[in-house]
């Protein structure tokens, strides 16, 4: 595998087998060696990989339009999709904004909340992940790697408080919900006003922080400090595909606004 050195090692890997082939739950090395996905693709692959109803509608769609370019007009299938999202989202969500990474979605949403609220401050989440770009790990803290050796002053604007995770999930940053929700009343008072806050970011399903889910508790505490303060409430749903989305059936009265997937 002499080509691998040529390859940039900024992203941790597990091994060094080449997959070339995959099928349902598992994937085929360069070596003919079959391996189960454990990862589904970074839960993108939730039907397994080569579904033959997913290779049906990318084919169809190569051979039909490769690239709208969305400064011109609209593309079809996106306003298909929006169509059949808009049954199932909140009432307050009214609009959509479809992106290339999970990390342009939470960008594009931290720069909205400043623009609404005239505020530049995002408060986000101890084992949080959101990407690699440098507005996103700004707002990371699942590992210090992220960073590299050198990775030099980052945006500021972010204050990071404990997370709290459903009972009995673990502790990923070692807080129940009254202790993180009295980190967060007193990060209002000695790190950042509340008036100056724009968002609070968090995933409803800890990520690369350990898989933890958001204590509802937490959630409604939250919520009420983003009414009580004018502060967005935006959740993160990255790495955790459809059981991620079900979990969100906890969550009722949370109100996330804006909400990404990534």
């Amino acid at each position: 595998m002499s080509s691998a050195k040529y390859v940039f090692n900024g992203i941790k890997r597990m091994s060094d087998a080449v997959m070339v082939r995959g099928e349902g739950c598992r994937v085929f090395t360069n070596e003919g060696v079959g391996l189960l996905d454990c990862t589904s693709g970074i839960a993108v692959t939730s039907t397994g990989h080569c579904h033959p109803t997913v290779v049906a509608a990318v084919r169809k769609q190569a051979g039909t339009l490769v690239h709208a370019q969305q400064s011109v007009g609209y593309s079809g299938p996106q306003m298909e999709l929006v169509e059949r999202l808009r049954p199932h989202l909140p009432a307050h969500l009214t609009k959509l904004f479809f992106a290339n990474s999970g990390a342009e979605a939470v960008e594009s949403a931290v720069r909205v909340a400043r623009q609404a609220t005239g505020r530049d401050n995002v408060v986000a989440m101890l084992g949080g992940y959101h990407g690699r770009t440098v507005g996103t790990l700004a707002l990371t803290s699942s590992g210090a790697g992220y960073r590299g050796g050198r990775m030099g002053p980052m945006p500021g604007g972010t204050i990071f408080v404990p997370y709290a995770g459903l009972e009995g999930s673990g502790r990923a940053a070692g807080a129940t919900c009254d202790e993180a929700l009295h980190a967060l009343d007193m990060a209002f008072k000695q790190q950042v006003a509340s008036h100056d806050v724009a968002a609070i970011l968090l995933e409803p399903v800890l990520g690369e922080g350990g898989y933890v889910p958001v204590d509802p508790a937490f959630m409604r505490g939250l919520r009420s400090r983003c009414d009580e303060h004018g502060i967005a409430h935006h959740q993160w749903h990255h790495l955790h595909s459809l059981a991620q989305v079900a979990y969100r059936g906890l969550l009722d009265g949370a109100r996330p606004h804006p909400l990404s997937r990534g």
